[in-house]
């Protein structure tokens, strides 16, 4: 088997240095060399400890939150043995394939009984198409780890239903299942639902499966779940921040797998076959001469073929929370039982020669259209002597990567592994907490400049990554070198790391405030659209705050009323929250209800306005009519619209206090953003005219002197005149503790990032990251606690109070034994009732090994225990 293996995989991984190179391995190797240069570097304690915030991947990033922790805690060590995380790689990757195959074989040959099938299931997985599509092709190697445990998952599941002793098995299931979840928590949950169809079926198959072992078959996935609750609760929970991760909708059917790939010798662009030839010539065998546990192998297998084509099966509509999976990556579920239906095929197949021809067969149909896609994968020398060219750039700072397609596993690898520089964009945007930003950043080039240097120099950025040839007209950055397709620009002048955040600043708060940040780019992206989540000390910095589509107004006045009333200026556009309409509210006297224009309307526009707007307002869109909201009861109507003799409020004005409030309705500025030639920016102008705002789209430099900048740690110091607040391009997260002179030092969020408010003097602040530092961490941390005993309670409950098995039922109703009523063994206690049938002797012989004494049987227990031995249930049943 293991001399098979080998064979298949050595001229892939090793003779072929392209092929093992998929779309998400860089991001792998990016982890690993991170880890294991940590380890050697600052030995393991030390190294661990540094390793658990990333500060190249974007603008840090917490290690083992919120991409799965299992895959890295695995190849960082093995980097760190072997000095070169590529290597790593490719031995990782040949050790979680032999041990898959290992694996089928081990299960197959003790399940089924005959070495040769066990071998070709073996081989049937290790070369079916979506396996090899998730290591090489998509370089997953995160779900290759998942993977690895579901033989194990599915075989001791199996057990549970069938043997008597499970208390062990219990034990280890519920591991098992914790493991896979640090693995691949979205595989893990398909493997869940796998887990479930297969019990399911099992329970509708025999009638010998009691209802209570199914219940503790399927038990060990939610211990599994709570016993890793540390990692899963703080990453998708939201507990600690929101939105983090977000999976999009569109990806369910972008990620859903074509009709074309149900066709054995097809290989759509993109995708694979997804190995008919093993399920038809599987259902065959099966049908033949059927196992009891066949109908459940193959029902499975095929419902998860069914979910991987997504909407287009009629099926994937009834999956629960059915957007949270991509479908595809069913059929990565669907292998295991296919693969051992031909391992524990019955007795009457088991001829050397039908064997063979199987396995030609479905490798030559289903295994090499996939096999020759392994060998056209692109070469990364683009992005390798960009690395190269980032190396010898004086300039410090992180490297954005401003691509089109979004920027790859490779770009991050090669600008951080190879020069050391940290990155603000890469792998898996959903995954961290500047998804949004990143995105509004790559999508709002052409629109935005000015918003994209604010954010460039906040974030400290030297370099910038484009395609050829660079159409972003920054004037902060110069071209300097090119490779391939890729432009390097560098900047002239790099930020600081520390930037102070002055008073006069604007602030905008919403759900969705793109077009809002490219109307006002010198303004700053509040990282919640809850205006309670925001300090007075905060708030304190900005004399103007806009607020876009506000989910909630019942806080707004309470949270922003004293700071209006002390001189500040809202400006407030409800549009797209219909919701809020429907209730009916006040806020600061004016009322706001829903309303719908449609067509083009000519605006009249207050006295000062007049040349800010343009004659005519279009708002007719693709949907339909523009959905909007109107103001009432405000001191003036500033832009207004008619409709049947009726005036209705585009824009109005609320003195309150010192301050005033402006209502915006019908997305007005990004309304002329598409229809003004000047876009929005005139009214902006005057909007703001009375108010001070500090429009600079860079910030001060924050003088202060390192004395240590490590991986997880940070420690300066400084000498202030007066208080001050100062911005540091880290990313914010609740778990990172400062202390100023030994003090506790409170962090804000500002714009994803940190923001200290110092005071005046000469002192020294530390920062280090805390892996349980939050409330919610710990929090989930003792919930993990929890599990691991409600795991060992339940086995040492299974261990103490035995349960019949499928075993004793089938030979209890066969064989027509029963139990003396009057026995008092305590092993038999609180087992469930045992069916009485008529006659007890001669001829009846109790199922081995028996959990039950021998004397409690009617039956000569001499002559019984003469003939016991004990022996694998798969063998006996």
């Amino acid at each position: 088997m293991l001399a098979s293996s080998l064979v298949i995989l050595a001229p892939v991984i090793w003779l072929y240095p392209e092929t093992a190179i998929g779309a998400d391995t860089y991001g792998h190797l990016q982890r690993a060399h991170f880890l294991g240069e940590n380890l050697r570097t600052y030995g393991l304690l030390e190294g661990l400890a540094q390793s658990a915030w990333m500060p190249d991947w974007y603008l840090g990033d917490p290690t083992g939150v919120y991409y799965p922790p299992l895959t890295t805690w695995l190849l960082g060590p093995l980097t760190a043995l072997l000095g070169d995380a590529e290597l790593a790689f490719r031995v990782l990757v040949t050790l979680l394939l032999l041990g898959f195959a290992g694996s089928l074989f081990h299960i197959g040959a003790r399940w089924g009984q005959s070495s040769s099938w066990a071998i070709a299931g073996a081989l049937i997985a290790l070369t079916s198409p979506y396996v090899m599509r998730t290591f090489f092709i998509e370089g997953n190697l995160a779900r290759g780890v998942a993977l690895v445990f579901l033989p194990w998952l599915l075989w001791n599941t199996e057990r549970i239903l069938r043997e008597r002793e499970i208390s062990s098995i219990f034990t280890m299931l519920a591991l098992l299942w914790g493991l896979c979840i640090l693995a691949h928590p979205m595989q893990a949950a398909i493997f869940a639902i796998l887990m479930g169809v297969y019990v399911l079926l099992r329970l509708l198959t025999n009638i010998f499966v009691p209802l209570r072992r199914a219940v503790l078959a399927l038990l060990p996935i939610f211990l599994g779940a709570g016993m890793v609750a540390g990692y899963l609760l703080p990453a998708y929970s939201g507990a600690e921040l929101a939105h983090v991760p977000n999976l999009p909708e569109t990806k369910v059917d972008q990620f859903a797998l074509p009709l074309e790939a149900l066709l054995p010798l097809n290989t759509p662009a993109g995708f694979v076959s997804v190995g008919v030839v093993a399920l038809v010539l599987g259902a065959y065998l099966m049908f033949s001469e059927v196992r009891e546990y066949h109908r459940a192998l193959l029902g499975s297998a095929l419902l998860m073929i069914l979910l991987s084509l997504g909407q287009k099966s009629g099926v994937y509509q009834l999956l629960p929370f059915g957007q949270l999976f991509l479908p595809e990556r069913f059929v990565l579920a669907g292998v295991v039982p296919l693969a051992l239906i031909f391992a524990t095929v019955a007795p009457s197949f088991r001829k050397p020669r039908f064997v063979l021809l199987c396995l030609v067969l479905i490798i030559a149909l289903d295994a090499l259209p996939a096999w020759r896609t392994l060998a056209n994968q692109p070469s990364t020398t683009e992005e390798q002597a960009l690395g190269e060219l980032l190396a010898t750039q004086p300039l410090a700072g992180r490297v954005a990567p401003l691509v089109d397609p979004s920027p790859s596993a490779a770009h991050i690898f090669f600008s951080s592994a190879t020069t050391d520089r940290p990155s603000t964009a890469g792998w898996a945007l959903e995954n961290t907490p500047q998804q949004f930003t990143v995105r509004r950043l790559l999508r709002g080039l052409e629109g935005a400049p000015a918003y994209v240097e604010r954010v460039l120099a906040l974030w400290d950025v030297g370099h910038v990554v484009t395609n050829q040839p660079a159409p972003l007209p920054l004037e902060s950055f110069r071209p300097v070198a090119s490779s391939g397709r890729y432009r390097l620009l560098a900047r002239q002048q790099r930020p600081a790391l520390a930037q102070v955040l002055p008073p006069g600043r604007m602030l905008i708060l919403g759900e969705n405030p793109t077009e809002w940040l490219f109307a006002f780019p010198f303004a700053s992206e509040g990282h919640s659209p809850d205006p309670t989540r925001y300090s007075d000390l905060y708030l304190a910095h900005f004399s103007a705050i806009g607020m876009t589509r506000v989910p909630s107004v019942n806080a707004v006045e309470q949270a922003l009323g004293d700071w209006v009333a002390a001189g500040g200026t809202l400006i407030i556009d409800l549009s797209g929250a219909e919701q809020l309409y429907q209730q009916g509210f006040s806020l600061f006297g004016v009322r706001a209800i829903p309303f719908t224009l449609e067509g083009d309307y000519r605006p009249r526009v207050a006295p000062g306005l007049a040349g800010d707007v343009p004659t005519r307002l279009r708002f007719s869109t693709p949907e339909g009519p523009a959905v909007g909201a109107t103001y009432y009861d405000a001191a003036q109507d500033l832009i207004t619209v008619q409709e049947d003799g009726q005036t209705y409020s585009l824009l109005s004005h609320q003195p309150v206090g010192a301050g005033q409030v402006y209502f915006v309705g019908f997305n007005l500025i990004p309304l002329l953003a598409e229809q003004h030639a000047a876009g929005a920016a005139p009214l902006v102008d005057a909007l703001l005219e009375d108010v001070r705002v500090d429009r600079a789209l860079r910030l001060p430099t924050f003088p202060m002197a390192l004395k240590a900048d490590r991986a997880a740690e940070l420690h300066f110091a400084y000498e202030a005149e007066a208080p001050t607040s100062v911005v540091l391009s880290m990313t914010y997260f609740p778990r990172w503790r400062a202390r100023l002179d030994g003090q506790p030092l409170t962090i804000e969020n500002h714009e994803h990032l940190m923001l200290l408010h110092l005071p005046a003097g000469t002192h020294e602040v530390q920062l280090r990251y805390a892996p349980f530092g939050s409330s919610p961490a710990r929090a989930a941390l003792a919930l993990s606690g929890v599990f691991l005993l409600l795991t060992a309670g339940s086995a040492w409950l299974l261990q103490r109070y035995p349960m019949l098995s499928y075993a004793d039922r089938n030979m209890i109703l066969r064989t027509g034994c029963r139990l003396k009523p009057n026995c008092k063994s305590r092993q038999t206690q609180n087992l469930p009732p045992v069916r009485p049938v008529a006659s007890a002797w001669p001829g009846c012989k109790p199922p081995t090994p028996a959990p039950i004494p021998l004397a409690c049987w009617s039956a000569p227990s001499a002559a019984l225990a003469s003939r016991t031995r004990r022996s694998p249930i798969w063998k006996t049943a």
